[in-house]
């Protein structure tokens, strides 16, 4: 009887250091937290890793969408049972814009996920710009139009423009105040060269860091008469 007392003993601890392993041998648990710091350009994402007793790396991913994009460097969170704290700054961003993220964490057993969460950067966004089409067009000159919208900050507009895509030359800077709607815009070309294609499109910034390209569009002068 006490034999068989020792033998049932063994197996209960044996199930018990079995249910001990197999709990530690899991995928991390993964918590994404909130954002601090955050500027017109950057922010500090956070969350918790817990590697569940295994090797674990982690890193933090952002985008516009919820399919994210962009993702931060990879590093360890380590093997512990507990969770840990662990932060990622998110840099190059746009202003004024909403942005989601996540934290994503990955052992040999597995990837966990971090539920998604946004934040939206400070600042105004940036100006919206929309080419237009060229119009009255000679042999040496036309008016080149397009739409911008300030977006809330006063933004200075210019049109580029050439014989190829490169452009090479460009319109002098004129500047609409701060506003939300779109609002036309338009430059006379004069001088040009009869019968070429000229490239052009409409550039708009806030500042002097936040850039906007409209679409290319293009134009044929009229070819000279001939005599």
């Amino acid at each position: 009887m006490k034999r068989m007392l020792k033998v049932l003993t063994a197996v209960a601890v044996g199930a018990v250091v079995s249910v001990g392993v197999a709990a530690a041998a899991a995928s991390p648990t993964v918590r994404t937290g909130l954002t601090s710091k955050v500027t017109n350009t950057s922010a500090v994402l956070s969350g918790t890793v817990n590697p569940d007793g295994t090797s674990t790396q982690y890193q933090f991913q952002w985008g516009l969408t919820s399919a994210y994009g962009l993702a931060g460097t990879t590093h360890s969170a380590g093997s512990g049972t507990k969770p840990v704290t662990e932060q990622s700054t998110a840099g190059g961003l746009i202003p004024g814009t909403v942005y989601h993220y996540r934290l994503v964490a990955l052992n040999k057993f597995g990837v966990a996920l971090g539920g998604d969460r946004t934040f939206k950067t400070h600042g105004f966004p940036p100006p919206g710009v929309f080419t237009g089409p060229a119009t009255q067009i000679t042999t040496t000159g036309a008016t080149l139009t397009g739409t911008v919208n300030p977006n809330g900050q006063a933004t200075t507009f210019t049109f580029q423009y050439g014989t190829t895509t490169a452009y090479g030359e460009e319109s002098f800077g004129q500047t609409l105040p701060a506003g939300t709607l779109p609002q036309t815009v338009t430059f006379a070309l004069k001088g040009l060269t009869p019968g070429t294609v000229f490239f052009f499109r409409l550039v708009a910034v806030h500042g002097a860091s936040v850039v906007e390209f409209g679409a290319p569009e293009s134009f044929l002068t009229l070819p000279s008469p001939r005599p």
